[in-house]
């Protein structure tokens, strides 16, 4: 994942998502499992007021926290089985194991028009996705798509507008976002960004 894209507004709204499932769980604990430090770093951003204790694994260490945030920060012990975990984009590269008895994260998805301009990128897709909870014991129970074809069709309308009219640039670009997200079946297949919510079973 590039730095900027940190920043874009399909990301925050993925990391504000699972912010926003993070707190409706109601945990004072998490594991948090990102590929570095800059991600895990965006996401914490997001923690609910509820949470108290935050595990991490190598990758998120140095973070650094405000200090009138009353947070421990630690490494997740070997024996501990966390009741929430978290994978920001996590997933992107490697098949890390879910733990605890919900997942949340999010990922790029293979069968996006990202996908096509980033061909030498390594990605997963929502079947994938599917299968490794199954096989792992886990239900989804959630997904979203960001950046679905509607919001990509229109998006492109709205730089040929900018071409032409500001107003009409406007136009567009408010019907686009009012598209950003999706739950879908066939917008969820073909969304840039899938986020998730996956429940244990078994």
């Amino acid at each position: 994942m590039m730095r900027a894209e940190l920043f874009t507004a399909g990301t925050r709204l993925a990391f504000d998502w699972l912010g926003m499932q993070t707190a409706r769980l109601g945990v004072g604990s998490l594991y948090l499992s990102a590929p570095d430090c800059a991600i895990a770093q965006a996401w914490l951003w997001r923690l609910p007021q509820t949470i108290k204790e935050v595990f991490v694994d190598e990758t998120a260490t140095g973070l650094l926290l405000p200090d009138q945030w009353r947070i421990t920060v630690q490494p997740l012990p070997p024996s501990h089985s966390p009741f929430l975990s978290i994978y920001p984009f996590t997933l992107d590269a490697t098949n890390t194991p879910f733990q605890g008895e919900h997942v949340l994260g999010c990922l790029h998805n293979r069968l996006s028009y990202r996908g096509l301009l980033h061909s030498r990128e390594s990605g997963r897709n929502l079947r994938w996705l599917r299968q490794k909870a199954q096989r792992e014991g886990y239900n989804l129970e959630t997904a979203i798509g960001i950046y679905p074809p509607a919001f990509v069709w229109r998006w492109a309308l709205t730089m040929l507008a900018a071409r032409i009219s500001p107003r009409l640039e406007d136009y567009w670009r408010q019907r686009a976002f009012e598209h950003l997200a999706s739950r879908q079946p066939f917008a969820l297949q073909f969304s840039s960004i899938l986020a998730f919510h996956a429940r244990r079973v078994v």
